[in-house]
C-alpha cells in the first residue's frame, strides 16, 4: 500500500503511460481555432476589466514564471504556481479581448515550460530531495490548468493527453470510501493524519472532463467523492481548510474551517444539470455557512473613528482572519448559483454587493486590485500583496456578473 500511493503520487505531473518526453506536436504552434462569440463590455466596468488585464495579465514576462522551473532548487516556497495561475487568466483574457501580443506570450511560456519537463515527467520548481512536499504539488495542479486550457485554445490533443494523467492519478489516490488524503508523507507515501481533502476542484475536473470532453471514465470516481462529501464533510459540516502555508500535522475537526471549501461545493451542487433536493438544501446551507462564519456586510468603527476593513468583504479562514478578495468571489459566485437555481433576488442582491466591492477597492489609475482588503497604514500598504490567482478570479466573478445581468436585460 505505501509503496502504491508514493508511486501514484510521483506520477501527479503529466507522467503518461508510454511517454514521458514533451511530444514532438507540442513544439509546433498550432493553430488557434476562432473563437466563440463573447461579450465585451463599455463603461466603466468594462474600463476595470480592461486596467486589469493591461496590468495584471499582459504586463507579465511568462519565461521569468518558467525561470524557477529551469532551476528547480526549491525545497519550501510556491513560486510553481505563478505559470499556471497565469496562463488561465490569459487565456481567459486572450478569449475576451483577442490581444495577438497576449497570444505570443501565451505561446511561449507554454513552449517554455515544456522545455523544463524531466525525464520522468516532472514540471515543479523542487528540488528533487523536496518534491512532493509543501507547495510541490499544489504547482503541478496549477500547471495541469493551465495545459488544459491552453489545449481548449488550440485543439492540441498532447496537452489534452497530458491533463487526463493527471486524473488518472486522482482515482490511483482515491480511498474506498471515495475520500483522499490532504498530504502524504514524503518517505512513506502514508497520510500524515485523518484529515482529507475536500473534494469539489477534483470534482469539477471530472464533471468538466465529462461536459466538455465526453469522457465518462470518471463517473465512478465522481460518484465516490460525492457521497464522501456528502457522508462525511457535508454532515458533520468540517469544510476544512486546504491551504498549503498552514500546516494540516495536528490539526482537529473544525480547528480550521473556511468559505474557500463550502461556498465552492454548493456551486459545485448547483452546477449539476438537475440537482436533486438534497443537493439544493445542502447548497443553502453551505452558503449560509460562509455567510455567517466569514462575511462582513459592514463593521464597526475602530477606536480611531475608521473603517479597518473595504465592506462588504469575506475572511478566508479561522487561520487567517483577512478579508480575501478569492474569498469575496467564493461567496458571491454562490449566491449568484443560488439566484440562477431559485430565482430568489436576495441572492443576486448579495452576490452583485461582493462583486461591485471589487471595482470599489481596485487601484482606478493601474487596474491591480488588492489581494486583502483591509486598510493599513502607509509603511504596511506600500507592501500590499497583488496574487495572480486572486486577479483572476475578480475578473471570472466581473465576467459573470456582466453575464447574468445582461441576460436579465433581454
Amino acid at each position: 500500500m505505501k509503496k502504491q500511493l508514493l508511486t501514484a503520487a510521483i506520477l501527479c505531473c503529466f507522467v503518461i503511460a508510454g511517454s514521458t518526453a514533451a511530444p514532438k506536436s507540442a513544439k509546433k504552434k498550432p493553430k488557434i481555432p476562432v473563437s466563440r462569440v463573447q461579450t465585451h463590455m463599455d463603461g466603466y466596468l468594462g474600463d476595470r476589466i480592461d486596467a486589469c488585464i493591461r496590468v495584471r495579465v499582459c504586463s507579465e514576462d511568462p519565461d521569468l514564471l518558467v525561470a524557477p522551473m529551469r532551476r528547480q532548487t526549491e525545497t519550501s516556497l510556491w513560486q510553481s504556481e505563478f505559470w499556471g495561475k497565469w496562463t488561465l487568466g490569459a487565456i481567459a483574457s486572450y478569449r475576451y479581448n483577442k490581444d495577438p501580443e497576449l497570444l505570443r506570450k501565451i505561446e511561449g511560456g507554454v513552449e517554455s515550460l515544456l522545455v523544463t519537463q524531466q525525464p520522468d515527467g516532472y514540471i515543479g520548481n523542487y528540488a528533487p530531495e523536496a518534491q512532493l512536499t509543501n507547495w510541490d504539488v499544489w504547482g503541478r495542479k496549477y500547471t495541469m490548468l493551465g495545459l488544459l486550457a491552453y489545449y481548449d485554445l488550440t485543439g492540441d490533443k498532447a496537452y489534452y493527453d497530458r491533463a487526463l494523467g493527471i486524473a488518472d492519478t486522482y482515482v490511483r489516490l482515491q480511498r474506498e470510501d471515495g475520500s483522499l488524503p490532504i498530504k502524504v508523507d514524503f518517505v512513506t507515501g502514508e497520510p500524515v493524519n485523518d484529515a482529507c481533502a475536500m473534494l469539489h476542484p477534483l470534482l469539477r475536473y471530472f464533471q468538466r472532463l465529462k461536459a466538455d470532453y465526453g469522457v465518462e471514465t470518471y463517473a465512478e470516481a465522481q460518484a465516490e467523492g460525492e457521497r464522501w462529501m456528502r457522508d462525511v464533510a457535508i454532515r458533520n459540516f468540517d469544510m476544512t481548510g486546504q491551504f498549503e502555508d498552514v500546516t494540516v500535522l495536528g490539526l482537529q475537526p473544525y480547528e480550521n474551517l473556511t468559505n474557500c471549501t463550502a461556498a465552492p461545493y454548493a456551486a459545485y451542487l448547483l452546477s449539476k444539470g438537475a440537482p436533486s433536493a438534497e443537493d439544493m438544501a445542502d447548497a443553502v446551507d453551505l452558503a449560509r455557512f460562509s455567510e455567517d462564519q466569514f462575511t462582513f456586510w459592514d463593521t464597526p468603527l475602530t477606536e480611531n473613528g475608521i473603517k479597518d476593513k473595504a465592506t462588504p468583504c469575506v475572511y478566508e479562514q479561522y487561520k487567517y482572519q483577512k478579508p480575501v478578495d478569492n474569498s469575496a468571489c467564493n461567496v458571491a459566485d454562490a449566491m449568484l448559483s443560488l439566484y440562477e437555481a431559485t430565482g430568489e433576488e436576495i441572492y443576486l442582491a448579495k452576490g452583485k454587493a461582493l462583486i461591485d466591492n471589487i471595482t470599489v477597492v481596485q487601484n482606478a489609475v493601474n487596474g491591480q486590485i488588492p489581494t486583502t482588503w483591509d486598510f493599513r497604514p502607509t509603511k504596511s500598504d506600500r507592501n500590499r500583496t497583488y496574487w495572480i490567482n486572486c486577479s483572476y478570479s475578480s475578473i471570472s466573478s466581473l465576467l459573470r456578473l456582466e453575464k447574468l445581468l445582461a441576460e436579465r436585460q433581454k
